[in-house]
C-alpha cells in the first residue's frame, strides 16, 4: 500500500502491523533479503525469503515509542546476503505523524518565531467528530508576511474554503481566523 491513514491513530494491535508488498521487476533477484530499520519504532523480520511473484514484508509500529508529537521518518533497507557491500537492493520508506491531541491541551504557540523563508507545521487530532475547528494565526507587524493553510487528512484545503488558504500582513490584515465547520471533519 502507498499509504495508510488511521484517522484514531494506533487503536489497537491490528493497527501496528504495515504490510509492505514487494514485486520483482526485471533482472536476476536475491534468494533472501537481509532487512534492517533505521529506528527503533520499526521493526521488520531480519531475513525474508523472496517468493516467485510478490513478497511480503510485514513492518510493524510500536507507538509506545512515539510520545511526542511530530513527523517521525523510518526507512528500511533491503540487501543481498551474498553481497551486502552492494548497497540497499530496495528501500521501504515509513512516515508516521503523530497529531497533538487537542482533546488533552489546546495548541498555543505565542512564543514561536518563523524566519522568512521557513514553514512551521502543526497536525492536530480534532477530539471529537462533528466539533468545528478554530485556527488563529498572527503577524506581529505589517511588514511581515505569513501564509495559513489549514489541510484535512487528504491533503485537501480544509472544507475547500478558499478561507482556509489567508496571507497575512503586507498591507492585508495582521491577524485571522479559520474556523472548519463541523461537517468538514
Amino acid at each position: 500500500a502507498p499509504a495508510a491513514l488511521r484517522r484514531n491513530g494506533f487503536a489497537g494491535p491490528a493497527d501496528t502491523t504495515q504490510l509492505f508488498l514487494v514485486r520483482h521487476v526485471d533482472g536476476l533477484r536475491a534468494a533472501q533479503l537481509l532487512l534492517t530499520s533505521d529506528v527503533p519504532w520499526l521493526t521488520v523480520p531480519p531475513e525474508v525469503t523472496v517468493q516467485p511473484r510478490v513478497t511480503p514484508i510485514a513492518a510493524r509500529y510500536y507507538p509506545e515509542r512515539l510520545t511526542t508529537p511530530g513527523v517521525y521518518v523510518g526507512t528500511v533497507e533491503a540487501r543481498n546476503p551474498t553481497d551486502t557491500t552492494a548497497g540497499p537492493l530496495f528501500t521501504l520508506l515509513s512516515t508516521v505523524v503523530v497529531p497533538i491531541d487537542l482533546e488533552t491541551r489546546p495548541l498555543t504557540d505565542s512564543t514561536r518565531i518563523i524566519p522568512p523563508g521557513r514553514a512551521q507545521r502543526y497536525f492536530v487530532r480534532v477530539p471529537h467528530p462533528g466539533t468545528s475547528l478554530r485556527v488563529s494565526a498572527r503577524v506581529a507587524d505589517a511588514d511581515e508576511d505569513a501564509l495559513l493553510m489549514v489541510y484535512d487528512p487528504q491533503g485537501r484545503p480544509a472544507s475547500a474554503n478558499p478561507d482556509s488558504l489567508v496571507t497575512l500582513g503586507f498591507g492585508k490584515a495582521l491577524s485571522t481566523v479559520v474556523i472548519v465547520p463541523a461537517e468538514d471533519m
